[in-house]
């Protein structure tokens, strides 16, 4: 049963963990700013989803008047996006799925993949940045710069990756000893203060004023 219920976690990751990413990105990108209200141009391409996308895609921004760490901060802003999206994809996926809540294993599995178990290191290690652009802060004197980045992670290595790391949990669940399950599981809940909120867009802010 249990790898039974691997296999439709797995059918969720290829066929709707695209699709409902995209659409809980859509639900932020509606936003509009315009320079008359913040000073300055934001990018075109800034939280413009799109509906037919593939892969998965985020945005960050920050500001800094050094340039270098504008991106830094806004390439690391962008990856929490996607991080805390995914984790809303994971709860919203395993939500629809129909498993025995007395199985022990099976529980351990459904939960490791609601919660989003390793998201972080995946994202952290399989993004790289699709866009930039830097725009120069209408500040006193003009020396704050204000970075917007885009992120992507191939829709093909997050479902390999997820393959490979819930099949490894399934043949550990399927050898483990009961006790040593709710061990963990205890250390999960202890670990856990529940699931992350919808992951909304930083919002560019109006131009600071320099010191």
């Amino acid at each position: 049963m249990l790898e039974a219920l691997l296999m439709v976690v797995l059918k969720a990751v290829l066929e709707t963990c695209v699709k409902y990413y995209v659409g809980q990105m859509l639900e932020h990108s509606q936003l509009s700013y315009s320079k008359a209200e913040l000073g300055y141009d934001v990018p075109k391409w800034y939280m413009k989803v799109d509906p037919k996308a593939r892969d998965f895609y985020s945005y960050g921004t920050a500001i800094n008047a050094d340039e270098f760490v504008a991106l830094e901060e806004a390439r690391k802003n962008a990856a929490q996006q996607m991080t805390e999206t995914l984790k809303v994809v994971h709860e919203k996926m395993s939500a629809g799925i129909h498993y025995d809540t007395n199985s022990l294993p099976q529980r351990r599995l459904i939960e490791t993949f609601a919660h989003g178990e390793g998201v972080d290191a995946i994202v952290r290690q399989n993004t790289r940045v699709a866009r930039k652009e830097l725009v120069r802060m209408p500040d006193k004197d003009r020396r704050i710069m204000r970075a917007f980045v885009s992120m992507k992670m191939d829709a093909a290595t997050y479902q390999e990756i997820q393959k490979k790391r819930l099949t490894e949990l399934t043949n550990k669940l399927i050898h483990q000893k009961t006790d040593d399950i709710m061990a963990e599981m205890d250390a999960e809940i202890v670990k856990t203060k529940g699931p992350p909120g919808p992951a909304a867009p930083q919002p560019p802010a109006e131009a600071p004023t320099a010191p």
